[in-house]
């Protein structure tokens, strides 16, 4: 039987035939393989077959051709054959290579079948899985978020990849102080910085399903661009994907192919809109919820806290980067004739109970000192309020020093020691260590308070802290104190609001663990 009639027996079949001779570099292929690859020759050199091959595919053939007679077996490559007349239509082409061995000749041969329909239905069915593990992740998303930014980011990552998008971007109503703003977050692989977030989008519109905006259609184009979709990466996307999450967002997915999305993607697109727009519903009630409980602790921190013969700096950040309110406190009171009372506080617990427990103690605790009661006095007093009225627990660092002497005197309440740094020599040292301070506030029926004595010099700072500055979870206190101590003697000479900044940024913790840090230096003038 001649070649010949096996290539016609073969193409009868369907199957595509192609012998490559390695000796003379020449190769020749039958009708249906011409067909297959969507050339009309029927012979050439070893590449001419596969010259409409995809880019990305076309390595592994080139790979098998030339290894093939180095592996016991034959090697089968599944690729895409762009059509020249349609180059958005993809053909799947499955070829097996196998090597021809004879003291003649030495041949590589390769059949070739159409497999669209099986791999399209094969790419389908990967592509639901992969969409339905991706609709769990966009799921954990809006369970786990909180925080109005947090979710709109976890929302834009997990549905772009459900998706398929190149890029996801989310546009939404955020609850501001007084004035609600748009924002935007952005995900996806081909994720970017898209410059200004537009500011007039009409939340309150009809609601519109969701649907295709061809980029290169002029209206779609405005569209677009009314969304804040700066003109240069429309410029790298073929479409964009729109679906509103009513009342409060709108999602927008871009894709490099003009016809990526299909009828299935827009309903899942659909149906990810919805379920966004409830996850926004919540993270904006979380969100309000925050600002006015912000507003509300604001209004409990004191504001005047200039001092005469002293200069002052006064640092006070929520917990989980800003997104939350609690307990800690500072207080600044002038006890006349040139002595100023100092005061840092961690009431126990967050949000809205810890920070009006909070409110009650400062202001008790400062109307304490300020009727000339003793600080024992005071902190005894302090202690009834916490255990018997509030119901909770409070740890407290008191200072009073001279501003003109710099007699400084210290009393604790469960509380971590003061730090001193000299601006000459970097030096640092701890007023009194973690021993000698009285209990927490509300924990005993009785506090028993002494104070630890010692003189501020003129090149010394004085820094009061609250514990979320330096403690880390599953860490000794020791080496949290030892971070800070090594901090504090870093800089020389600072200023205070320097100082403070700087101390911020190397030792707290930040994230959805940060717990508020309140800080206050002080410095003889």
């Amino acid at each position: 039987m001649t070649r010949d009639v096996v290539s016609e027996a073969l193409d009868a079949l369907e199957f595509g035939v192609w012998m490559f001779d390695r000796g003379s570099g020449a190769a020749e292929w039958s009708p249906r393989m011409a067909v297959l690859h969507d050339v009309e020759d029927r012979s050439g050199a070893r590449g001419d077959l596969f010259a409409h091959v995809a880019r990305d595919d076309r390595p592994s053939v080139d790979e098998a051709v030339a290894h093939v007679d180095e592996v016991d077996r034959p090697q089968t490559v599944e690729y895409r054959v762009i059509l020249a007349g349609d180059p958005q239509v993809r053909r799947w082409v499955s070829t097996r290579f196998a090597a021809v061995r004879s003291d003649e000749t030495s041949l590589v041969s390769a059949i070739s079948l159409d497999i669209t329909a099986e791999k399209t239905a094969e790419l389908a069915a990967r592509r639901r899985r992969a969409q339905i593990e991706g609709l769990q992740w966009v799921t954990r998303a809006i369970i786990a978020g909180e925080a109005l930014h947090d979710t709109a980011r976890a929302l834009t990552e997990a549905s772009a990849e459900v998706l398929a998008a190149s890029i996801a971007v989310l546009l939404y109503e955020a609850p501001g102080d007084g004035v609600d703003r748009t924002e935007r977050a952005v995900g996806g692989p081909g994720r970017r910085e898209l410059g200004p977030v537009p500011d007039q989008i009409e939340w309150d519109a009809p609601i519109v399903g969701a649907r295709v905006l061809v980029v290169d259609d002029p209206a779609g184009r405005r569209e677009l661009v009314a969304l804040g979709m700066p003109r240069d990466v429309l410029d790298d996307l073929g479409t964009v994907m729109v679906a509103p999450a009513h009342p409060h967002g709108i999602l927008l997915f871009g894709h490099s192919e003009p016809d990526a999305f299909s009828a299935e993607d827009i309903e899942l697109a659909a149906a990810i809109a919805s379920s966004a727009s409830i996850a926004l519903r919540g993270a904006r009630q979380h969100q309000q919820h925050w600002l006015a409980a912000r507003t509300f602790q604001r209004q409990l921190l004191p504001t005047d806290t200039a001092i005469e013969g002293a200069e002052l700096c006064v640092r006070y950040h929520p917990g989980r980067d800003g997104l939350d309110v609690g307990g800690d406190w500072y207080e600044v009171i002038d006890l006349g004739h040139g002595r100023v009372g100092l005061a840092v506080g961690d009431v126990c617990g967050h949000g809205l109970q810890a920070a009006a427990h909070m409110g009650q103690l400062r202001y008790a605790f400062r109307a304490l000192v300020r009727s000339s009661s003793a600080p024992e006095e005071a902190f005894e007093v302090l202690n009834d309020i916490a255990r018997n009225e509030l119901h909770t627990t409070a740890t407290v660092a008191y200072v009073e020093l001279d501003v003109t002497s710099g007699a400084c005197a210290v009393w604790r309440c469960g509380h971590l020691p003061p730090m001193t740094v000299d601006e000459d020599d970097g030096r640092v040292r701890a007023i009194g260590d973690l021993s000698d301070g009285g209990p927490m506030l509300g924990f005993l029926d009785v506090v028993d308070v002494r104070p630890v004595r010692t003189t501020l010099a003129e090149t010394e700072v004085l820094l009061l802290y609250t514990d979320g500055l330096v403690e880390r979870r599953g860490e000794s206190i020791d080496i949290g104190i030892g971070r800070l101590e090594q901090a504090l003697g870093h800089h020389r000479r600072p200023t205070l609001d320097e100082r403070c900044d700087s101390l911020y940024d190397a030792l707290a913790v930040r994230g959805p663990d940060a717990d508020d840090v309140a800080l206050l230096a002080v410095r003889r003038v």
